[in-house]
């Protein structure tokens, strides 16, 4: 969309670097106008929002796999009783280095 813009002849900019999302709008600026820069960071911030969305929707976690994540039982999620993936014991670990 900011591509489209800019074809037209409008270009978009931020006076600061850093920001996105919605924290940007205060720092838009334009060749036109402050509110012209806005509508095409608007519309091409929505677009994104909707490609993510399309693309989460048909790519994303599976009904199976988010149910495995949200579950409370170590056992279903593959995670030990620590909380760690595989045979490991919270024992084992240090923090200063090898044991060997």
């Amino acid at each position: 969309m900011i591509g489209l813009f800019d074809q037209l002849g409008y270009t978009i900019g931020s006076v600061a670097i850093g920001a996105s999302d919605l924290a940007l709008f205060p720092l838009l600026a334009g060749s036109h106008g402050q509110g012209i820069a806005a509508l095409g960071y608007a519309s091409g911030l929505l677009v994104a929002y909707i490609a993510g969305f399309i693309a989460t929707w048909f790519f994303g976690f599976s009904r199976d796999s988010l149910a495995d994540l949200n579950s409370d039982h170590p056992a279903e999620t593959g995670l030990g009783a620590d909380g760690l993936v595989g045979d490991t014991d919270a024992s084992e670990l240090t923090t200063t280095g090898s044991t060997r």
